[in-house]
């Protein structure tokens, strides 16, 4: 049993009595308004309820379409940043490429006139009055336009490092144009490399320089398709 304020008198009254015993005022009677009251207030209960959580859910709805717009913006410029470097890398390879040969073409020249005693004025500064190919192949290393040559190469050798090192991890779709950048920038460097740095046989030498030359032209060929 509960105490209940009665609504005629304010007296406290048992919420099982009839009537408040103070004034005779019918409890029941305030018993069903009270519930009455309390009925009223249920729908707008509900209505405050589903409208707080319609605008939790819109909210929610519309941060994570911001996020997924910010992602899909992200994604895009990743793409857009590493076909940048692919351009830069492509190019940049190339003019190497073309430096790498002209000096490796120089560097045959000079030692083969060297050994089978070639009269040729482009090289005769190198070959002449050496006792021996390596001699000439210094010769042709201490000359202030050659040491500019490889120097230059140097440089693009140190920008392709660069720029191959920014594209370690290509977007999930170029992942295959990747691999085919991967083997040009191999075949690259092995081809700067007989330039900076001759070595074994004339024939050796020769052979290596068309296989790998031969071999990166058709590459680049393959990454240009993907880059166009």
């Amino acid at each position: 049993m509960a105490l209940i304020d009665c609504p005629e008198c304010g007296k406290e009254v048992s919420d099982k009595a009839l009537s408040c015993p103070n004034c005779g005022y019918p409890i029941t009677v305030a018993k069903r308004k009270r519930y009455k009251l309390k009925a009223k207030f249920i729908p707008f209960l509900i209505l405050i309820i589903a409208a707080i959580i319609g605008t939790a859910v819109y909210f929610l709805h519309l941060h994570d379409r911001k996020a997924a717009e910010e992602q899909a913006k992200e994604e895009e410029e990743s793409v857009q940043t590493y076909n940048t470097n692919v351009d830069l890398i492509y190019t940049s390879m190339l003019s190497g490429a073309v430096k790498s040969e002209s000096i490796c073409n120089v560097i045959y020249q000079v030692w083969h006139n060297t050994i089978y005693g070639v009269d040729d004025e482009t090289t005769n500064k190198y070959t002449k009055n050496v006792n021996s190919f390596n001699e000439a192949i210094a010769n042709l290393f201490a000359d202030e336009d050659f040491k500019a040559d490889i120097e230059e190469l140097e440089r693009n050798q140190k920008t392709v490092n660069t720029v191959m090192k920014n594209l370690k991890n290509p977007p999930e779709e170029l992942k295959e144009e990747y691999d085919i950048l991967k083997d040009c920038y191999d075949l690259y460097t092995r081809l700067a490399d007989l330039a900076v740095n001759p070595s074994g046989s004339l024939s050796y030498y020769s052979s290596e320089f068309r296989e790998i030359d031969a071999e990166f032209v058709n590459k680049l060929k393959i990454l240009k398709l993907y880059t166009e």
